[in-house]
């Protein structure tokens, strides 16, 4: 990128028009050979040349240029507006753009052959030095690395430089016993925040497939749950088909929404839902717990209860091991071992929760301990007239 002179990059330049504050991006339409401008919406003359840049950076024609005359900074914010701010989740494009704008600020000016090891090794001290965790400097590395492997691909540089080998972060091994389980059902304010929970633990799903999931996504005739919509692309977080335990049948006979956790007539937002786990969890006297915790204490679950390594892999959505494997969940066998865990675990859960866990008639459902036996009726025949209604309150 060649500065031509003050404020101007290629054919683009910044001007203002009189009486307006903001500033333009300006350049001469050679078609027609009348000037154009562009606002910036910004009086700031620094942020009107970084918006300056960024509007040259991808309007310019890369043809397998040479690292040393691409700028870093090209390659990066082109991967943002032509891949990364089309990902399907808000979160993941903001940590795209949080990464890309890290990387400005650590790199500057820095040329695609610049950012080799040493330079690597320079942006990977300075995040250490602000407190990032060694799994989130791996993170905002990967967005620069699916950048310039994309510019590649596309032929718009020659080459990648080499990257650093950077550690994994910690795993994250917090499961929840029981009884810790059974204080987040107990806590729940709400029938949809109830019902997130049998969800979660159901299905040992992501928060943000169940957060998006539809009734149209959930055949209870056939029992199957099928947690990727049609016509969304799956991703490296695969999103399976699961069989439904028979624990959450009755819950989603229910449902006659559009959204199955919804609250108000809309479906939760995953920052709204983040925070509102994050009060539940409070509530519950597990303050370190996050939607995630669920899908690791069911996997953990599975496991302890003598489910296959690759049932487990299957039902997590880590798995698929060949074309033909796209099929498999038609087969009356598939995930058999792990859904009956699943529902053997609500079994035990129901004992320590208040309100009726696997929707039966009351007669029927275990009852808590001596100290919860006391509300369980009340709220139970609450709990069910207020579902026969409305479910997803």
């Amino acid at each position: 990128m060649r500065r031509r002179r003050d404020g101007q990059l290629g054919e683009f330049w910044l001007s203002k028009r009189p009486g307006r504050p903001h500033w333009y991006v300006t350049w001469l339409d050679r078609e027609t050979r009348q000037t154009r401008r562009e606002t910036t919406g910004t009086d700031d003359r620094a942020e009107a040349e970084r918006r300056l840049a960024e509007r040259f950076t991808l309007s310019e024609t890369l043809d397998r240029e040479r690292p040393a005359d691409v700028p870093l900074m090209t390659v990066l914010e082109r991967y943002y507006h032509e891949h990364a701010s089309k990902l399907p989740t808000a979160d993941s494009r903001k940590a795209a753009r949080i990464s890309i704008d890290l990387f400005r600020e650590l790199c500057g000016d820095a040329t695609v052959a610049d950012f080799g090891k040493r330079e690597q090794e320079r942006a990977v001290a300075a995040m250490r030095d602000r407190g990032f965790s060694a799994g989130y400097i791996r993170k905002h590395f990967d967005t620069a690395k699916a950048a310039l492997r994309r510019a590649y691909a596309h032929e718009e540089i020659a080459a990648v430089p080499p990257f650093l080998k950077l550690p994994k972060g910690e795993p994250r091994d917090r499961v929840l016993l029981l009884d810790e389980a059974a204080a987040l059902f107990n806590a729940a304010a709400r029938d949809s925040q109830f019902l997130y929970l049998v969800l979660a633990f159901g299905t040992a799903a992501r928060p943000g497939a169940l957060l998006e999931l539809t009734r149209v996504q959930c055949d209870v005739a056939n029992r199957r749950i099928r947690l990727n919509p049609r016509g969304r692309a799956q991703t490296k977080k695969r999103r399976p088909v699961l069989p439904m335990a028979e624990t959450l049948v009755p819950w989603l006979e229910d449902c006659k929404t559009a959204h199955v956790i919804q609250h108000g007539g809309k479906p939760y937002s995953r920052q709204g839902w983040k925070a509102i786990f994050g009060r539940l969890a409070d509530r519950a006297g597990v303050p370190d717990a996050t939607p995630y915790t669920i899908r690791h204490t069911v996997a953990t679950e599975l496991a302890k209860r003598g489910v296959p390594w690759h049932e487990i892999e299957l039902f997590l959505g880590h798995a698929i091991a060949s074309t033909s494997a796209h099929y498999v969940h038609y087969a009356p066998e598939y995930l058999a071992k792990a859904i009956a865990a699943v529902d053997a675990y609500f079994g035990d859960l129901s004992r320590l929760v208040s309100r009726p866990l696997l929707r039966r008639e009351l007669d029927e459902q275990p009852l808590p301990d001596d100290g919860l036996r006391a509300q369980c009726v009340p709220i139970a025949r609450a709990v069910r007239g207020n579902l026969a209604r409305n479910v997803l309150d």
